[in-house]
């Protein structure tokens, strides 16, 4: 039976053949639990724990994993690159941009950010 309290499957067929579909269809769903395919390290990773992968180095996150703590994220709040926008003198809306994704869509040029966000790898602490 399939332990669903892994965070990370190594996708070895032989073990495990019902896995290699994972490999064609990007991830598999096993008792209610969604688990992403790796392609440069052939492993599945439960998806709550899919952020903590894509963010960290993958010796730094085999250790989180191993001690079970994930590491608190940074958001895109205490970015140096935030900026705030207010669309103009009748509104009191504030937007949240980032100063360096571009993006076509919107008036500044600027791509709108949620300051809720895991920051993306442009991140840079900002100093006070």
């Amino acid at each position: 039976m399939f332990d669903t309290n892994k965070v990370i499957v190594i996708a070895d067929v032989t073990k495990q053949p019902y896995l290699s579909v994972a490999r064609f269809s990007g991830g598999c769903r096993v008792n209610g639990v969604f688990y992403a395919y790796v392609p440069k390290h052939d492993i599945l990773v439960r998806e709550d724990w899919l952020k903590v992968y894509s963010t960290m180095d993958y010796g730094k996150f085999i250790s989180a994993v191993k001690t079970g703590n994930k590491p608190e994220l940074p958001t895109c709040r205490t970015c140096k690159h935030r900026q705030r926008w207010e669309l103009n003198d009748h509104s009191t809306k504030i937007v949240q941009s980032c100063a360096l994704q571009k993006s076509r869509r919107t008036g500044n040029g600027l791509k709108r950010i949620k300051v809720t966000n895991t920051a993306c790898p442009l991140y840079e602490k900002r100093t006070e």
